[in-house]
C-alpha cells in the first residue's frame, strides 16, 4: 500500500459522517469508501480481496440509503 492511499485512509476516517448526517452524505461517504477500497484491491497484493470485499459492502450500503431516501 502506497502512501498516497494511506493518506487517503486517513481522510476518509476523518470525514466520517456524525449519527445525525443526513443519508445523502452518509451514502456519499459509503461511494468515497468503495471507490478507495477499489483502489487498493487494484494494487494488488495480500489485501487485494479483503479490500474488493469492502468496497462491494460500502457500494450496498450507499446504495440502500440512497434507495431508502427515494421510497
Amino acid at each position: 500500500m502506497n502512501n498516497q492511499i494511506l493518506c487517503r485512509l486517513g481522510e476518509l476516517a476523518q470525514s466520517r459522517p456524525g449519527l445525525h448526517s443526513p443519508p445523502t452524505a452518509v451514502a456519499a461517504w459509503y461511494r468515497r469508501k468503495a471507490a478507495l477500497f477499489e483502489l487498493i484491491a487494484a494494487d494488488g497484493g495480500a489485501e487485494a480481496d479483503d479490500a474488493r470485499s469492502q468496497a462491494e459492502l460500502a457500494r450496498r450500503r450507499a446504495l440502500r440509503l440512497t434507495e431508502n431516501r427515494a421510497a
